[in-house]
């Protein structure tokens, strides 16, 4: 897994060569828009907008962390502000307010500790307080709303380009064997409403992700099962088969059953009238394994 020659390890360049595709490319795989800078996030948004809109953009972490969060997740919202995800920077440029100067008007006091575990420690009435004030903000922007809404009308969780399926962590797989299985979270199914788990019940691989951008994109007429789909999708695990999380278990799983998995999805994608195959996996969740920085990976 350390052989950066290998092509598993291949640099962004080679695999943009590989799967000829625009110069975007790295929307589809990599959740860089939270990591642009101010100006940029702010001069470019309409410029990320269209590249949801155009299908070019598989979800990633942390644009599952804001969509759960605006529209209902605490927690999640709270995951995204911290300031390691870079969500403060991308707060400021959509809405030119301080999160910490907003959350210090919420609870009338100065809080400067924009952190996930400090803003989950407050009381759960002070909590509340702050996340509608983090949402009343984002709600008054006009870049923040558009971004959010072509991300709910448009996200993928997965695309398949030049017989290469392209996915930000991982399609879920049972380790061992390489059968594709339902998707994992840190939420159990078993606890969701009973129309989420009617839907998903034997729903596995690239099938259970339509029905959840399905759930999602039918937010009007089910808000509830929408908000279920995002927390579900984006309250994840790094050490399961989590969509938008995962890391290790999908790479060792595809170094012990990559071609059992590929001709697995192969079959789904197939059944979904889709012409060709797959032969590829593109991941861009994982920066590195084993403190071996790879960039991109291609599994397969």
């Amino acid at each position: 897994m350390n052989d950066t020659s290998h092509p598993k390890h291949q640099t962004a360049v080679e695999i943009k060569r590989k799967l000829e595709l625009q110069p975007s490319y790295k929307t589809m795989v990599e959740s860089g828009w939270d990591r642009l800078g101010n100006t940029d996030i702010a001069n470019g948004v309409e410029n990320w907008i269209q590249t949801i809109k155009d299908g070019r953009m598989v979800l990633g972490n942390h644009e599952a962390l804001y969509l759960a969060g605006i529209y209902g997740s605490d927690s999640r919202l709270f995951l995204w502000l911290h300031e390691g995800n870079a969500g403060l920077d991308t707060f400021k440029a959509f809405t030119g307010q301080s999160a910490s100067e907003v959350i210090s008007q919420a609870l009338g006091r100065t809080f400067s500790n924009v952190d996930e575990e400090a803003l989950g420690n407050l009381p759960v009435d002070e909590q509340q307080k702050v996340a509608e004030a983090i949402r009343q903000q984002l709600d008054g922007s006009k870049l923040a709303m558009d971004f959010g809404t072509a991300l709910m009308d448009n996200f993928k969780l997965y695309n398949v380009v030049n017989g290469t399926l392209l996915t930000h962590a991982c399609v879920p797989v049972d380790e061992k064997t390489g059968e594709l299985i339902a998707p994992q979270s840190h939420i159990e199914i078993s606890t969701m409403s009973a129309e989420f788990q009617t839907q998903m019940t034997g729903k596995t691989g690239l099938e259970a992700y339509d029905i959840m951008e399905k759930m999602v994109r039918n937010r009007k007429n089910n808000r509830e099962l929408a908000q279920e789909a995002l927390r579900f999708i984006a309250d994840g695990s790094s050490e399961n088969m989590s969509p938008v999380w995962a890391r290790e278990p999908f790479f060792k799983a595809m170094e012990t059953n990559g071609e059992v998995i590929l001709n697995n999805l192969t079959v789904q994608l197939q059944a979904k009238g889709m012409t060709g195959t797959i032969n590829r996996i593109m991941v861009g969740h994982t920066p590195d394994i084993g403190g071996q920085q790879i960039g991109n990976a291609l599994l397969g």
